[in-house]
């Protein structure tokens, strides 16, 4: 199911024509909430940079932590950079 909604996303990112950001965000919400690791990444970094977002850090850690705790190092690493600076 996840990777139904992360296909979506990257379709709605990468589209040339119609590109369809705030729909690309909301399947990313939901990719994340079904376990997609690369979705909750995304979104972390999304948060953290303010692309087509409210820059929110707080936002951006909940969701490297989530990404983290669903299996990717990325986004320990990231948390790493953010206590360490």
């Amino acid at each position: 199911m996840f990777e139904d909604d992360f296909l979506k996303v990257i379709e709605l990112f990468h589209r040339k024509k119609d590109r369809d950001i705030k729909q690309a965000i909301k399947y990313l919400h939901k990719s994340s909430q079904s376990g997609n690791k690369y979705s909750s990444f995304m979104l972390g970094f999304l948060y953290e940079t303010g692309n087509n977002v409210e820059q929110n850090i707080q936002e951006s850690m909940k969701y490297y932590e989530k990404s983290y705790k669903q299996g990717d190092t990325e986004g320990l690493i990231k948390i790493g950079f953010f206590y360490g600076s």
